[in-house]
């Protein structure tokens, strides 16, 4: 299965649809990465060297001994000035009530090289050792090996905590997560998205925020975790300021697709503009679309469909309304769950923006019977109280 796309916003879908995050990492990661692991190399040389020229009884042992010590001394020395940086620097979000860094603020970054500086020292030290030169040669050509198998292997479990996430394992997930995102080659944590499908807004704001805006507070227009930020913010009743970060967003986003799609429902959340909410959903669906002939296409183009539906019966127009809501439900028809619960969610609120409450709490009664928690059975919930007291 492959990763799903950046194509369709997650608001009161039950599920975050959007991108597996796997932003690159900053210049500073890669620079502390490739430091960590060219000192441990060059020590454990360095120490070969030495016992070969003054030690050669001892050269195995010694260069074995090195190797591991340097990498020890470099970790540590890495750590302890991880957590000076940390105490200083860390976002409150990062932090516990005694101040302490949280394993989600913990970088990612010091973890990855720690275990790179281990995994070199150990190469290393069996590149000088007394072997035949075929064993060495085989040794140093395992590594290509080593990295396509490592990055194929992490894949799948980002895939594998990412599936876990959208199907309500939310805990699981998020331990899961933690543990796996230090490692090379994971790429971005999944935190932020879990956090959202849990229904837990404000705990995936907190996360992501220092993800979204770099350090003096101007937003990452087009990273994943500015997309998420905001639809955590319009699930949050917090609108009026997801508007302005996906307005801004869209324009400066080369796909701006999924974007409009957020912000037509970010309009439509707050009963305002239904008919920009419409022309948004249109120039949307009109650019490219993912292959319907595959499930996540189908899922993605029933989600669609059903903001669609919602915009067109708030702006009035009911006979198209009604057209795409029995649209959406067919392609919705044979979708997983987790998904059909987003399907029925968007056909409840089109059923209520016009004004016929019976249908829109038959499709809210189905949305929280296919998804009893997470996201979809929050904004469900919402609207039924919304609807009784009108």
């Amino acid at each position: 299965m492959p990763f799903p796309t950046n194509s369709d916003p997650a608001h009161s879908t039950g599920t975050y649809t959007g991108a597996i995050p796997n932003e690159s990492r900053t210049a500073n990661t890669t620079v502390l990465t490739l430091t960590a692991f060219a000192a441990t190399i060059l020590a454990t040389l360095a120490a070969h060297w030495i016992a070969k020229q003054y030690f050669p009884a001892h050269q195995a042992l010694i260069t074995r001994v090195a190797g591991l010590v340097s990498a020890a001394a470099l970790v540590s020395a890495m750590a302890f000035f991880q957590r000076q940086a940390s105490a200083i620097s860390a976002p409150a979000a990062f932090q516990d009530a005694q101040g302490h860094t949280t394993p989600q603020g913990m970088h990612r970054k010091v973890r990855s090289a720690i275990y790179l500086s281990l995994y070199a020292a150990i190469i290393v030290v069996l590149m000088l050792q007394p072997l035949p030169l075929r064993t060495r040669t085989a040794i140093f050509r395992a590594q290509f090996g080593v990295v396509l198998l490592w990055s194929w292997g992490v894949r799948g479990i980002k895939r594998h905590i990412y599936v876990l996430g959208n199907r309500g394992q939310y805990d699981r997930a998020l331990r899961l997560d933690r543990f796996w995102s230090a490692t090379p080659l994971y790429g971005s944590p999944l935190a932020g998205s879990i956090l959202f499908n849990a229904g837990r807004y404000r705990e995936a704001q907190a996360w992501l925020k220092p993800l979204a805006f770099d350090a003096q507070g101007n937003p990452r227009l087009t990273s994943v975790a500015l997309y998420t930020y905001a639809l955590a913010l319009v699930n949050d009743d917090r609108t009026a300021e997801a508007q302005g970060l996906l307005e801004a967003a869209a324009q400066a986003s080369p796909n701006s697709g999924p974007l409009q799609v957020a912000l037509a429902t970010c309009l439509l959340s707050q009963g305002k503009d239904p008919e920009r909410a419409c022309s948004l959903l249109e120039t949307a669906m009109a650019g490219p679309q993912k292959d319907a002939s595959t499930y996540l296409g189908r899922a993605d183009q029933a989600r669609r469909i059903g903001r669609y539906a919602w915009a067109l019966a708030a702006a009035g127009r009911r006979n198209e309304a009604q057209a795409k809501i029995d649209e959406a439900l067919a392609m919705g028809s044979d979708l997983r769950p987790e998904d059909a619960a987003g399907v029925q969610y968007f056909v409840g609120e089109a059923w209520r923006a016009l004004n016929d409450k019976v249908k829109a709490k038959a499709a809210f009664d189905q949305a929280i019977t296919l998804r009893p928690d997470g996201v979809t059975a929050l904004s469900v919930r919402k609207a039924l109280a919304k609807m009784a007291a009108s």
